[in-house]
């Protein structure tokens, strides 16, 4: 069964289980060990807040409790996506099948019109999920 339910738009049904959870499992210098990593995303990762003013004349489509929402628009990007986040340690419950949980909160291709989100600085994924699984501060340049 998909995570998330097909948007269907007139006829024309919008698969989205590219979205469906998935697992990945690398090697970890830093936890000397192989981590668990559990991948889930949000539905903010195809979804817009609805704005009166912006979205008034759009075709609109019922959600499940027949309010009206604003349709998806699906476009092929080129370029930068940029991906938010978040990334912790798996509850005491579910360790003995993943290390961490890590939830894409939003994605989103960088509009050639605009500038690119202010970054405070980047750090390996690798290096992250280990210091996250170790429980070690993690931050980058401020």
């Amino acid at each position: 069964m998909a995570y998330f339910k097909p948007v269907i738009v007139g006829e024309r049904a919008f698969d989205l289980s590219h979205l469906d959870p998935f697992s990945l499992v690398f090697f970890s210098r830093l936890a000397g060990r192989e981590l668990r990593v559990h991948v889930t995303y949000s539905n903010h990762c195809f979804t817009e807040k609805w704005d009166e003013s912006r979205d008034a004349n759009k075709d609109a489509l019922p959600d499940g409790g027949g309010r009206q929402r604003v349709s998806i628009r699906v476009d092929n990007p080129t370029g930068p996506y940029h991906v938010f986040f978040e990334i912790r340690r798996a509850g005491v419950a579910m360790r003995s099948r993943q290390d961490l949980n890590l939830i894409v909160e939003s994605a989103y291709p960088q509009d050639r019109l605009r500038h690119a989100p202010v970054l405070k600085g980047h750090m390996n994924f690798h290096l992250l999920c280990g210091k996250v699984y170790r429980e070690e501060r993690v931050s980058t340049r401020r």
